[in-house]
């Protein structure tokens, strides 16, 4: 059994039997919960992260390009494949959690069916175009870059191992939370630029941790109060940059290799169908 597994396993079953688990209401920053490990990935082939880099940058530029008025049409081509396929998922926690395919798009339409699908809001093509840059490339920064079991075994970002429902909801009603709570650590603490204090350590890259919402909120912008499973909490930054955490009900953007190389070839995002 793989260390992933191990962690998996060890971690569902004291969920399962409530150990360690202490019984709070919501917004009490010292809920504590067990240690779980939800990724444990391999490398990622180099040159699959230098198309990840590339294609963030032209995803910025491009975004930016088009909200001045300056890109065409075709502003984000080179790092799209042939077709994209646009996938959806449920956007709350649901026992049969996958995507579905809901449309394979030509590359020069990819751009706008994903602006509109993220925004639900009428849009001009270039405004469309702008908003998918924006989450494409927020996507793209979400690391954890693996086959996803929910698309099929396409090689995506933010894709770690999802608890059991049974064990995923236990947690839930055991710490008094809900699922837009917890996130999967992108970044280790030595990778995460800003804390509010000092006491937030130990934590590794794909480890679920607590986020309180309801915890008392400080003026500056974009701090979340996250919690360790030993019930040590900080205030650490969650924007510019996206923050040490991908939600666990995450959106992805997944890659095939082609004859030019590797592109972007599909992006799954939560939404009330």
């Amino acid at each position: 059994m793989t260390r992933r597994a191990v962690s998996i396993a060890l971690g569902a079953a004291l969920i399962v039997a409530t150990t360690g688990i202490t019984n709070t209401a919501a917004g009490d920053p010292r809920a504590s919960y067990d240690r779980i490990i939800l990724a444990d990935h391999g490398p990622v082939e180099p040159d699959l992260l230098t198309f990840i880099e590339r294609a963030r940058d032209v995803m910025w530029h491009g975004g930016a390009n088009v909200a001045a008025g300056n890109a065409t049409p075709m502003g984000f081509g080179d790092v799209l494949a042939d077709e994209v396929t646009l996938f959806v998922g449920p956007p709350d926690l649901v026992e049969d959690d996958r995507f579905v395919p809901v449309a394979r798009l030509p590359r020069a339409e990819a751009m706008k069916a994903i602006g509109r699908a993220v925004y639900d809001e009428p849009a001009t093509d270039r405004g469309a175009e702008m908003h998918a840059g924006h989450v494409l490339k927020a996507l793209l920064e979400d690391g954890l870059v693996a086959p996803n079991s929910s698309l099929s075994g396409e090689v995506c970002t933010g894709t770690f191992e999802k608890l059991a429902y049974a064990d995923m909801t236990a947690l839930l009603e055991d710490t008094g939370t809900v699922a837009s709570d917890w996130g999967v650590a992108r970044q280790t603490p030595a990778e995460t630029r800003f804390f509010r204090g000092g006491a937030l350590r130990g934590w590794e890259l794909g480890q679920l941790l607590y986020v309180d919402a309801d915890a008392p909120q400080i003026r500056s912008c974009c701090w979340g109060y996250l919690v360790t499973p030993e019930g040590v909490g900080d205030f650490v930054q969650m924007g510019f940059g996206g923050g040490p955490l991908i939600p666990y009900l995450a959106n992805h953007v997944c890659f095939a290799r082609t004859d030019q190389g590797w592109r972007i070839s599909a992006v799954a995002i939560r939404k009330e169908q």
